[in-house]
């Protein structure tokens, strides 16, 4: 019974660490991964911008300066200059046509989006408020408008909340994460798989929430930032792998050595978290991070970030032996995103995780990288634009463990090989609102045969971003 009860922890353990990133794609690794990340993006960026031609971009370039009256050339370079992510250059286009005729307010809407973009809040909004004040504006650039200035008010304001709430309905082919070879090895022998560790498919209806509220405090920009967290998922079949987790972030974000470096800020910050499994308590985390992010250019960012969790575990019915894995986590990570060309972009993630806990044999070593390139669109549903993204993306991870597990097989040593691929379809409803779909597969090979499954999973459902 002991070695049926340890399995069912690995698939307690499986369960747990399947929580979604909940920073959109955030969401948040160490430099090396990220930066041969950029050494395959940076290059694939540059050959299409290349095909766009840059001999062309610029000859383009020279015609507006020659007849800078011709507005469709003006509206053609402008928007060129945008799509490769020359925001000074575009500015500087819709700006001379507004000299010659300054009362087009489709190019005033282009400036204020551009001046956003760029984080010049007041700039935009003078923009924005031109455009809301034109009686010459279809209703959709109306409402686009008016969002816009909504957000810039929030933006200014000293004070600052924000949050999503997603809820839906998800399906998998493996719920439980059970073993998809349909046998078990326990002290290195091999047995098939009782019926209550075997793969099974399973829906789940879930909730997934995300605030910030952050102050501002003194006058360069500092602020004190506190971010709420929290997922539930609730299975119609197997309860034994109900999730609950909700984490607290805390802590001031600083203006990183202004003199020196631009829109770059350091942010210190507690943590404290903890998590149902089963509905029974699974375990709870204390512990603390830093991290630097910082904007190189108006369409790239980077965020490096250094966690430590101290982890307890508790033992329950479900899962008697969740104890040993009571420990330390130290997390280092680096994340990177910016423009590839027009509406695609692309962003990249890695991290390491170093993982000590109480008996060895769930210590643990494990990179991870993750690449997406979301893709923002427009389409007409019943004479309404509605807009929207969708970002297909690949990731994998290594897990070594230090020591075998002597109940599995005290000869080898557990190493976990998984990689997973899918996309996400996010389009507007109406406002805020918006619909989710997610399609995700999910592959983890292991030399433990007990870990090795597989796993496709849909989830849909409403969001609201508030």
């Amino acid at each position: 019974m002991p070695r049926v009860r340890k399995s069912i922890e690995a698939i307690g353990l499986a369960a747990a660490s399947d929580i979604p990133s909940i920073a959109r794609l955030g969401y948040q690794q160490l430099a090396l991964g990220v930066l041969c990340a950029l050494l395959l993006i940076a290059p694939a960026r540059a050959q299409i911008v290349g095909l766009m031609g840059r001999s062309d971009y610029d000859a383009l370039y020279q015609r507006v300066l020659h007849d800078p009256k011709n507005v469709r050339l003006t509206l053609q370079y402008a928007q060129l200059a945008k799509d490769r992510g020359d925001y000074e250059a575009a500015i500087g286009a819709y700006e001379k046509l507004l000299l010659f005729n300054p009362d087009l307010p489709d190019v005033q809407y282009e400036l204020g989006v551009l001046y956003y973009s760029l984080e010049s809040y007041a700039a935009a909004k003078s923009y924005f408020d031109k455009v809301a004040t034109s009686p010459r504006i279809s209703s959709s650039l109306r409402d686009n408008t008016a969002a816009y200035l909504k957000e810039i008010e929030r933006k200014l304001s000293p004070t600052h909340f924000s949050g999503y709430l997603n809820t839906g309905l998800r399906y998998q082919t493996n719920a439980n994460y059970g073993s998809s070879a349909g046998i078990g090895q326990f002290s290195g022998q091999d047995f098939i798989l009782q019926p209550a560790l075997a793969k099974k498919p399973d829906w789940n209806a879930y909730v997934l929430n995300d605030r910030l509220f952050a102050q501002d405090f003194g006058s360069r920009g500092d602020r004190f930032e506190i971010s709420l967290s929290d997922y539930y998922a609730k299975q119609f079949q197997i309860n034994q792998v109900d999730l609950g987790i909700a984490e607290l972030q805390f802590g001031p974000r600083f203006v990183f050595l202004p003199q020196y470096f631009s829109n770059t800020t350091t942010r210190v910050y507690g943590i404290a978290n903890g998590a149902l499994l089963g509905d029974d308590a699974y375990f709870r985390t204390f512990g603390s991070g830093v991290s630097f992010d910082s904007k190189l250019n108006p369409v790239t960012t980077i965020s490096t970030s250094v966690e430590y969790r101290d982890r307890k575990f508790y033992n329950s019915t479900s899962y008697p032996t969740a104890g040993e894995l009571t420990g330390d986590l130290i997390t280092a990570s680096f994340a990177a995103n910016g423009l590839v060309y027009g509406p695609v972009n692309w962003l990249a993630r890695v991290s390491y995780d170093w993982n000590s806990s109480f008996f060895n044999f769930w210590s643990y070593r494990r990179p991870s990288m993750e690449l997406g390139m979301p893709v923002s669109f427009d389409m007409n549903v019943f004479g309404a634009t509605r807009s929207g993204r969708i970002t297909p993306y690949v990731g994998a991870a290594v897990m070594t463990f230090e020591t075998p597990d002597p109940d599995f097989n005290a000869a080898v040593t557990r190493r976990d090989r998984t990689w997973y691929a899918g996309a996400t379809l996010e389009t507007t409803i109406i406002g805020r609102a918006s619909f989710r779909l997610n399609v995700n597969y999910l592959s983890n090979d292991s030399n433990v045969i007990n870990f090795t499954y597989r796993d496709l999973s849909i989830s849909l459902g409403p969001a609201i971003t508030f």
